[in-house]
């Protein structure tokens, strides 16, 4: 016998009630594991954490744009232990106006990332990459080095995506989603029409019972309102909303974490946003290994941005 096949049927012996059968490894968490963690939030909708369905998905009405950014990292070298990073980030924001999808934003920005002495022992002069210079701490393990070369690369990407969007904003006022957490800047996190869309779960919002009852979401609804603990200068509101059945998979598997500015009429709109989102799930960002929590919007944004 396989190893997958005893692997299945041990998992056909597990006693149902109570529970959850599970595929493999949840994709979900997209973090790192020094990242991990829960982070209790204050329930904004009601006196505790409850679940509502959210109705049959609905085509947003009004113009709705994506914004998205991607990344293509190499290691170049090493210098005695210290690595070069070449990187390609772009971000683009694409909008639909009666069904079409057209791209009217976009910037990338090309990288070379190390410390100092690396950059200058490398000796590349090639003026259609930048320089980012690395801090010059005390050395330490290459892998860690590698670490922090590319947490440099995802911050660089993170602002690129800021900028296209704010261009985005200045001449448009419509709908925007976003494909992460809102950015703790402003505009960002008191704009009414700005909707961020988190696929990873390396923070979640709960602890103890509130924790099971949020994992436990079902397909098509959603948990209240509450106002994540992530130390923001200014809050936002959030809820999590599972987009496709989880039962069999795992307890990650089809949920994200929508996050809208805090303002006084968000509860009054988180079922109608939650059903624009829901018609956003359809199965098209396949074979992608996020399409659980991929939004189709989302994926052409990235499908364009590679294809060039």
């Amino acid at each position: 016998m396989s190893r997958k096949l005893l692997f299945e049927r041990l998992r056909r012996g597990l006693v149902p009630r109570g529970v959850v059968l599970a595929s493999g490894l949840p994709p979900g968490v997209e973090g790192r594991p020094d990242d991990y963690r829960l982070a209790v939030s204050r329930v904004v909708e009601g006196d505790s954490l409850a679940i509502r369905d959210v109705g049959r998905p609905e085509v947003c009405p009004e113009p709705l744009a994506f914004l998205d950014g991607v990344q293509s990292v190499e290691t170049l070298c090493y210098v005695s232990t210290m690595p070069l990073v070449a990187a390609v980030i772009a971000a683009a924001v694409r909008l639909r106006t009666n069904g079409r999808l057209q791209t009217v934003a976009r910037a990338e920005r090309r990288l070379l990332v190390g410390r100092e002495e690396v950059l200058a022992a490398a000796g590349i002069r090639d003026s259609a990459f930048e320089l980012l210079v690395l801090p010059n701490d005390e050395r330490c393990h290459p892998l860690k080095e590698l670490e922090l070369a590319h947490r440099a690369v995802d911050a660089a990407r993170a602002g690129l995506e800021r900028r296209v969007g704010e261009r985005f904003r200045a001449e448009h006022g419509g709908w925007l989603v976003l494909d992460g957490v809102l950015p703790d800047t402003e505009p960002w996190v008191t704009d009414p029409r700005a909707i961020g869309v988190s696929k990873s779960h390396a923070t979640l919002p709960f602890s103890g019972p509130e924790l099971d009852r949020y994992l436990n979401t079902p397909a098509g609804s959603r948990t209240t309102v509450f106002e994540p603990a992530t130390g923001r200068a200014t809050p936002v509101h959030s809820w999590g909303l599972r987009l496709w059945p989880f039962e069999g998979r795992d307890l990650l598997h089809g949920l994200v974490r929508i996050e809208v500015a805090a303002r006084p009429d968000t509860v009054e709109r988180v079922d109608e946003m939650s059903r624009w989102i829901l018609a956003e799930r359809v199965p098209l960002s396949r074979p992608d290994p996020r399409w659980d929590r991929l939004l189709y919007g989302v994926s052409t944004v990235e499908r364009h941005l590679r294809a060039r």
